[in-house]
C-alpha cells in the first residue's frame, strides 16, 4: 500500500495507560489528540478496562486512516476515510473521539454479558448511543455538539428505515441500521424506563443471566406495548413511514 503507515499502541489498566509509539508515528496531532481523549475516557470506565489499542494509518493521497486493536481480548478496528488526517481540524478531532467514544462503550458491555449471542443491532447500537454519554461525562464534548450528534443519527436511522427491514439490513452489514437504529432503539428504551442508558444496560445483562429472565425483565421494566413496538421496529417494514416509525418507537405504539 502506497504512503506510510503509523503505528501507535496504547495499553489501558483501570484509570491509567501508557503510550508505546512505534515508528514512524501517525501525524503528531492525531498522538496527542489520542492520549488526551483516551486518558480522559478511561478515567470514567467503571470496574477494569484492559485495552490495547493499535492505530495504523496509510496518509498519502486518499488520506485513510484504519485503527486496529483489542478490547479485553476482542479485537477492534476503525475506518475512516477523507483528506483531513495531515493537519489537526476540529471535525477530525471530533471523529476520533466518537470513535473511540464508540469502542470504550463496549468494555463495560463485554464485561456485564456475553455479547456473543446479543444481536448485533442491540451490541452495536448500545455502543453508539452511550459514546455521546461518555464524551458529556469525560468533559470531552458540550452537550450541543451531542445534541447535534444524536440528530446525525437520527437522520442515519431514518434512511435505514426507508430502505426496508431493519433486521435484513443488519445481517448484511448494514450500518446505519445497525448503528444508528440501534441507538435509537436503545434511547428510546432508556427514555421509557426512566434509566440511564449504562444503569438499563446492566439491568438488561443481569436479565439475560437466565434463560427465563428477559420476558419478566421486559415486561416490568419497559412494558409490553413497549416490547412489541421494538420487535416491530426492527422486523416490519417502515419504508412508507420511516418518520411515523421512529415516532411510534419513541411512544410505543408501533
Amino acid at each position: 500500500m502506497s504512503g506510510f503507515w503509523a503505528f501507535l499502541v496504547m495499553i489501558a489498566s483501570g484509570p491509567g495507560f501508557v503510550i508505546e509509539p512505534g515508528e514512524p508515528g501517525p501525524p503528531s496531532w492525531a498522538q496527542t489528540a489520542w492520549a488526551e481523549d483516551a486518558a480522559a475516557l478511561v478515567e470514567i470506565l467503571p470496574g477494569d478496562a484492559d485495552l490495547t489499542i493499535a492505530v495504523t494509518g496509510d496518509i498519502s493521497g486518499a488520506g485513510r486512516l484504519f485503527i486496529a486493536g483489542q478490547v479485553n481480548g476482542d479485537v477492534i478496528d476503525i475506518h475512516l476515510s477523507g483528506d483531513g488526517w495531515k493537519e489537526e481540524s476540529t471535525k477530525a478531532r471530533r471523529l476520533l473521539q466518537l470513535n473511540l467514544a464508540h469502542e470504550l462503550a463496549h468494555v463495560p458491555q463485554r464485561q456485564d454479558l456475553d455479547t456473543s449471542f446479543e444481536p448485533v443491532i442491540l451490541h452495536e447500537g448500545y455502543a453508539e448511543a452511550r459514546a455521546l454519554d461518555l464524551l458529556v461525562e469525560a468533559k470531552l464534548w458540550p452537550v450541543a455538539e451531542v445534541r447535534q450528534t444524536r440528530a446525525g443519527i437520527e437522520q442515519r436511522c431514518l434512511m435505514a428505515l426507508a430502505r426496508g427491514r431493519l433486521y435484513e439490513q443488519a445481517e448484511a452489514g448494514n450500518r446505519d441500521a445497525t448503528y444508528a437504529c440501534g441507538a435509537m432503539l436503545w434511547l428510546a428504551a432508556s427514555a421509557k424506563a426512566d434509566l440511564p442508558l449504562d444503569l438499563l444496560y446492566r439491568e438488561y445483562a443481569q436479565a439475560m443471566e437466565h434463560p427465563a429472565g428477559l420476558g419478566p425483565w421486559l415486561q416490568d421494566t419497559l412494558g409490553r406495548e413497549f416490547t412489541r413496538s421494538a420487535i416491530r421496529f426492527v422486523t416490519q417494514d417502515y419504508s412508507h413511514a420511516p418518520a411515523a416509525a421512529l415516532e411510534g418507537l419513541a411512544a410505543g405504539r408501533l
